[in-house]
């Protein structure tokens, strides 16, 4: 499990960095190509190559910016294994400002799948009320 959890932990300190560089480049290594993201509404969108991934975390990230949110923590990361080759991972997310102020927090789901390259999220989903 703490495999599960370092991922997540590498994915947040790479969106920290992200962020601070405004360039999302450094993200699609944790993604798998395709890539399905379910969003707080149900709708599902299908990323089929690592320029999609791309443009999605360019999305994300003008959100984050457009909340100010400059520092990033798990406040809770839940895996459990499915198996030898994945793990269905949930995640408590929460953005702060620079004054301490929450920008943005809500609760996200991963399944991860194991691959020749490492650890990749196949799905994730936003809860429903989340900004996706």
């Amino acid at each position: 499990m703490d495999e599960f959890r370092s991922f997540i932990e590498d994915y947040r300190a790479t969106w920290q960095r992200a962020i601070a560089a405004q360039d999302v480049r450094a993200l699609t290594r944790f993604f798998h190509v395709p890539y399905f993201a379910v969003g707080g509404d149900g709708g599902v969108t299908a990323l089929m190559s690592e320029a999609d991934i791309e443009a999605f975390n360019r999305d994300r990230l003008k959100l984050f910016l457009q909340d100010n949110a400059a520092r990033w923590a798990l406040r809770g990361c839940d895996p459990m294994a499915l198996g030898t080759q994945g793990a269905f991972v949930t995640v408590n997310w929460e953005g702060r400002r620079a004054d301490g102020s929450i920008a943005r927090a809500w609760r996200h789901y991963y399944n991860l799948v194991r691959t020749p390259a490492g650890l990749k999220i196949l799905v994730s989903t936003f809860s429903a009320g989340s900004h996706d």
